[in-house]
């Protein structure tokens, strides 16, 4: 069952994996999480607002899971580790200009 909480990352440093980015980030400023990114939702992004994800810290609100429920489990992190994916514009609560 995923747990909602609100996060900031900062755009600039998502990783490209390709098919998604990922972004790092920490939940209430102490639990490490990982977020997915959709390579359609950066492309929705920059139809809204005008320019590339990248040039924004981004506020969102998603569902995480642990690491040890997510379809594929990344061996590399704790199996609780905290990980969602951003699947609408509309879990985006606010973005900033860096």
């Amino acid at each position: 069952m995923a747990k909602e909480h609100e996060v900031y990352f900062n755009a600039r440093f998502m990783a490209d994996k390709h098919t998604h980015y990922e972004a790092s980030a920490y939940i209430d400023r102490i639990l490490p999480c990982t977020i997915t990114i959709p390579g359609y939702m950066t492309t929705d992004f920059q139809k809204k607002y005008g320019e590339s994800m990248r040039n924004y810290l981004v506020h969102i609100r998603l569902g995480f899971i642990e690491n040890q429920h997510h379809v594929n489990p990344d061996i590399f992190k704790s199996t609780t580790h905290l990980r969602g994916t951003l699947r609408s514009l509309d879990e985006i609560i606010k973005v900033e200009k860096l």
